[in-house]
């Protein structure tokens, strides 16, 4: 039977082998030999969707020189792996030979080559351990100037933690061989982080009043530059701000805004006060004064009536724009007196704007008509 995610073996080489204490070698005038073993190979089994992507910079190789003296040595090797990951074939020991020598111990600096990709910026670099010991003869020591690790700008799009070689330079920059460090590799870790402009969303909620609405929102700045992990900041296209409520807005107002942004998102210039623009407009009144003339008359018994008025008031409320767009030759009046007795009689006409009925909001007022049947 076949299964999705079998055991596997997998063979990694050159893995680092890091010196632990050699502060007590550098403290009695001894050195590890340059021919002393500096890297294994060893084999790693587990499930293959753990192991697919392990490589010898996910495993920690260690060899402890506590006490020991000039001469050959047998030390065992210590290995730490990552999470599901068990040794399969691996040396357990190694052969170190210890010499005397001239040490010193130097800072150990990080030489930047290249430059960053647009919008990445180093936030940290730290150097784990800080000094490293060097050692050689006497004449070679005094050349040394720098002991330094490279760090390549070109390729660094996201944080990293590797191990990474020591090497001596002298004034001139030029490097020294046939010394030998208390450790060969250090920690280097790079936070990186990246910085982009995206755009603001505001975040409105609510309604305003009937007789209100929004026209507008502006933010007085569109735009922000955001800062964070490269993997969070190369997909961000836009920022909301926090909600902005108009339920209770009747005038149009200045609000400070705050931005909503994601964990481990910061604004590259967190002092700048963002506020929004609101807008408000209210609804007005639009007077017509429609003649009689035009008023139509359903009556199919041809009653004889009269009528006192000479025009109908209609207002109608609406936004200006919604108004300025409707014209008196839209507006039709009806009545019906088919059912009516004779008498005076007072009738609310009925109006149709482009042949549908207005009412609710858009109708605000319509006058009443006195009329006479005889």
């Amino acid at each position: 039977m076949s299964t999705t995610n079998p055991t596997v073996n997998v063979r990694l080489t050159n893995i680092p082998i890091i010196y632990e204490n050699t502060e007590y070698l550098a403290d009695n005038d001894l050195m590890v030999s340059p021919k002393t073993k500096k890297t294994v190979d060893i084999t790693v089994s587990g499930q293959r969707s753990r192991i697919v992507n392990v490589t010898p910079q996910h495993v920690r190789v260690t060899a402890d020189f506590q006490s020991l003296d000039e001469g050959i040595h047998t030390v065992n090797l210590k290995y730490s792996l990552p999470e599901g990951v068990v040794l399969e074939d691996f040396e357990k020991d190694m052969t170190v030979t210890i010499d005397k020598v001239i040490n010193k111990e130097m800072q150990v600096e990080v030489y930047s080559i290249g430059e960053l990709e647009e919008g990445i910026v180093i936030q940290s670099t730290s150097i784990n351990p800080e000094k490293v010991s060097v050692k050689g003869s006497r004449s070679l020591i005094d050349q040394v100037d720098k002991l330094l690790v490279d760090l390549d700008l070109n390729s660094l799009t996201n944080s990293i933690s590797v191990n990474r070689k020591i090497r001596a330079v002298d004034s001139k920059g030029q490097d020294l061989p046939g010394l030998t460090f208390g450790q060969e590799f250090v920690n280097l870790s790079v936070q990186v982080e990246m910085q982009k402009e995206v755009e603001i969303e505001p975040k409105i909620i609510g309604q305003v009043d009937n007789d209100y609405r929004l026209s507008d929102a502006n933010l007085n700045r569109n735009t922000v530059f955001v800062q964070g992990p490269a993997d969070v900041i190369k997909g961000l296209t836009k920022i909301q701000t926090h909600e902005i409520n108009i339920s209770s807005l009747t005038t149009s107002q200045t609000l400070p805004v705050k931005l909503d942004l994601l964990p481990n998102v910061r604004l590259v210039n967190p002092d700048f006060k963002y506020t929004i623009d609101l807008v408000l407009q209210e609804k007005a009144d639009k007077r017509f004064d429609i003649p009689v003339s035009k008023l139509k008359i359903e009556n199919p018994t041809s009653k004889e009536f009269e009528i006192e008025e000479k025009a109908i008031n209609v207002v109608l409320k609406d936004f200006s724009d919604e108004l300025e767009q409707i014209e008196e030759g839209q507006i039709e009046l009806r009545i019906d007196i088919s059912e009516l007795n004779s008498g005076e009689h007072v009738i609310k006409p009925v109006v149709l704007i482009d042949g549908i009925v207005a009412e609710g909001n858009l109708l605000k007022e319509v006058s009443d008509i006195k009329i006479v049947i005889k």
